[in-house]
This record gives structure tokens, C-alpha cells and sequence, in this order.
């Protein structure tokens, strides 16, 4: 019984993809979308600015991400050894090394409940809670202008509707 909650995830995609042909009229429609195949043979290639996708200098973010993330990674495997709950974000966290795109934040989103987990003790201080407060307002600020900026540049909705 325990099995069947790790096919949410594949049966999630094939949704998805069978969403995209009954749309488009291809299954594999995302493949055939664009520049949208970010895996590389050698790690960190997201620091190659003039690879697509990437197109800044500006990568500090990365790093604090993947060190947060790592952090994490390692605070799962201390205290929960070998199992899922640190295996399933310490896989999704090395995979990300091999991915050369901007957003690896949106690519890390499927381990966030687990690192959620892995600084549970210092997210239910009262000092955190306070700090969190403070930035709150620019959590919405950054969520706004995201949600403003970030409208995709497609000519014809049609096979979308």
C-alpha cells in the first residue's frame, strides 16, 4: 500500500503529457516545444553564462540554493539515515547539478516539503518566526511582480484552449 503513493508522480506526468496531446495533438509536445532540455554530461553548467536559458552573469543565487539545499540533504541523511525522506530530495538535489537552466529553484520545488523537514527545529523558533515576518512583505512583492512579469510569448493560444 505504501508503493502506491510513489506512482502519484508518473501518473501525474502522464497526465500531463496525454493533456498535451489531447490539446496539441503530440504526446510528446513538450519535447518539441523548444530549448526546454537542460540536462548535461558534466555538472555545473549553469555557470556558463552563454549557455541558453542562463544569459546572466548574476548567479549567486544558485549557490545559496544549492548550499541551502545541500545542507538540508545532509541534515536528512543524519537523522533519518538510509530511507525515502532522504534519498528521494538527495537524488533530486544531485540532479540538479547536471541541469544548465536559470530556474533551478522550479527544478529543486519537489524536495522543498523535505527540506521543509530537515529544518523543522529552526523554522519553529520563535527568532525565525520573527525574521519570516519581516520579510514577508517582500515575499509578496517578488511573488507579484512574478506573477506580472512572467507571461509566456506564445502567437496563437488556440491549440491551448
Amino acid at each position: 500500500k505504501k508503493a502506491v503513493y510513489y506512482l502519484l508522480s508518473p501518473i501525474t506526468v502522464l497526465i500531463i503529457f496525454l493533456l498535451y496531446y489531447y490539446q496539441t495533438g503530440d504526446f510528446w509536445a513538450y519535447f518539441h516545444s523548444g530549448d526546454n532540455i537542460h540536462l548535461n554530461p558534466f555538472p555545473f553548467m549553469v555557470f556558463f553564462s552563454h549557455r541558453s536559458w542562463i544569459h546572466s552573469i548574476w548567479l549567486e543565487d544558485i549557490i545559496y540554493i544549492y548550499f541551502i539545499a545541500s545542507l538540508a540533504v545532509s541534515r536528512l541523511f543524519k537523522k533519518y539515515k538510509i530511507s525515502v525522506i532522504s534519498v528521494y530530495p538527495a537524488i533530486f538535489l544531485l540532479s540538479t547539478f547536471f541541469v544548465a537552466h536559470r530556474d533551478i529553484s522550479r527544478y529543486l520545488s519537489p524536495a522543498y516539503p523535505f527540506f521543509v523537514l530537515a529544518f523543522a527545529k529552526p523554522i519553529n523558533q520563535l527568532s525565525f518566526k520573527k525574521v519570516f515576518l519581516i520579510i514577508l512583505p517582500a515575499i509578496f512583492l517578488y511573488a507579484l511582480n512574478f506573477c506580472l512579469g512572467n507571461t509566456a510569448p506564445v502567437a496563437d493560444w488556440t491549440p491551448y484552449l
